[in-house]
């Protein structure tokens, strides 16, 4: 009987405490301040409730308009508006002539078109998408931005981007024609920061790239196509690090850093006699390094 009264004094008590909750939240509820503009609350009624016959509804009838108000548009607004739709059928026609019915109607489907918007000039739809030819250009710019990752651009990185250019094997004729445009942009870069001499050192080279028919690897006449100097395997580890932080737009560019990355370890090998140790350290980046090239390449074919 104990454990029975004892388990009825704590419901009266949960009870008490919830009746509590409940009379102190009614205390505190306010209305919003867009509520406010609507309702308001008697001054009889102590405490905010649920009670609709303690408010009273400020919003009246008489505060709307019987019919709403007309204002007319000036001569020269609607004259400006025509001219506004006059512009957007007849960017509307020209571009369907540039586009494929298809596309064009998908640009109306997804109401990108065929809407009155406001710009800030109007554009002609010739200059408004970019040709094949250009934005082969702006990928060419970007691949040379990233490959070196500074705006200055080296005569000993640009000779060394020559030589790689000239001698890489290719898969296509399309992938060689893109690297002479490579190399073509390359050295209009060193004559405009100003090292025009380090162009004209290496004319035998663009020569020899300009003139080049096959896409099988080949060597350079009256050049050395190895890296220069003595190479460690911190070079190695650098340029293996270059390539995994690399952004690849070609693959031609891909297929020269694979190949600088070849070259330089086998020169390694040739220079030291602790290289098979040290290239076994660094294995794990090395592999990363081959797994990046493979998927990078099946990308972009």
């Amino acid at each position: 009987v104990s454990i029975i009264d004892e388990m009825i004094k704590k419901a009266i008590e949960r009870k008490s405490k919830l009746v509590a909750d409940i009379s102190k939240m009614k205390k505190t509820v306010e209305f919003t301040d867009k509520e406010k503009l609507i309702w308001g609350k008697l001054a009889t009624a102590k405490n905010f409730s649920g009670d609709l016959n303690d408010y009273y509804q400020k919003i009246k009838k008489s505060h709307f308009l019987e019919q709403p108000i007309y204002i007319p548009r000036s001569e020269k607004l609607i004259a400006a508006e025509k001219k506004i739709e006059n512009e957007i059928r007849k960017f509307e026609r020209r571009l369907k002539s540039i586009l494929d019915e298809d596309d064009f109607n998908k640009l109306k489907q997804h109401s990108l078109i065929n809407n009155l918007i406001t710009t800030k000039e109007l554009r002609d739809p010739d200059n408004m998408f970019k040709s094949k030819s250009d934005l082969v250009k702006d990928v060419g710019e970007k691949s040379v931005e990233a490959d070196t990752g500074k705006e200055y651009f080296s005569p000993v990185e640009y000779r060394r981007r020559l030589k790689e250019i000239a001698t890489i094997e290719y898969d296509t004729v399309a992938e060689l024609n893109g690297a002479k445009k490579t190399a073509e942009m390359l050295s209009k870069r060193m004559i405009k920061q100003g090292d025009k001499d380090a162009v004209e050192e290496n004319k035998d080279i663009l020569r020899q790239i300009k003139l080049r028919r096959d896409i099988s690897k080949r060597k350079l006449s009256g050049h050395e196509v190895e890296p220069e100097g003595i190479i460690g395997i911190d070079d190695v580890e650098k340029l293996a690090k270059k390539i995994l932080n690399k952004e690849y737009h070609k693959v031609d560019e891909l297929k020269q850093d694979k190949s600088r990355l070849s070259k330089i370890i086998e020169k390694y090998k040739n220079t030291s006699k602790s290289a098979d140790e040290n290239l076994e350290e660094i294995k794990f980046l090395l592999d990363r390094v081959n797994r990046k090239l493979t998927t990078e390449k099946s990308n972009l074919t």
